[in-house]
């Protein structure tokens, strides 16, 4: 049986998925401006930002829920800490990368000329 606090945190992964199914939709719409040569550059550049900034919110949320639930496991000794402490791990990597994006969305927000957006690596 989950505690009232598990529950939360289902509730709130569930508030992170919508809320990273809104960037995905916010793509869809970019795409299909760009395939049908509708795109205007300085609302297709906000869009990203705004999506930009809702795919970090999420990242956030994940990582906030990665870390209470290792919590949880490791107070109640479950066998899943190894994988708990890992779910943690990718977390910190995702809101590093997540940033980094944000941050290439900033910049060609304020500076136009720059094409950041997707730096290749």
């Amino acid at each position: 049986m989950k505690t009232q606090k598990e529950q939360n945190l289902v509730f709130l992964q569930f508030i992170a998925t919508i809320l990273f199914l809104i960037t995905v939709l916010i793509s869809l719409y970019l795409t299909y401006e760009l395939l049908n040569n509708r795109q205007n550059q300085k609302k297709s550049n906000e869009l990203s930002h705004i999506s930009r900034i809702i795919a970090t919110i999420s990242i956030i949320l994940f990582f906030y829920i990665s870390i209470e639930t290792y919590k949880i496991s490791k107070q109640q000794q479950r066998n899943d800490l190894y994988l708990q402490r890992n779910e943690v791990i990718i977390s910190i990597l995702t809101l590093i990368s997540g940033i980094i994006a944000l941050y290439n969305s900033t910049q060609k927000i304020n500076n136009p000329l720059l094409n950041i957006e997707n730096p290749d690596i």
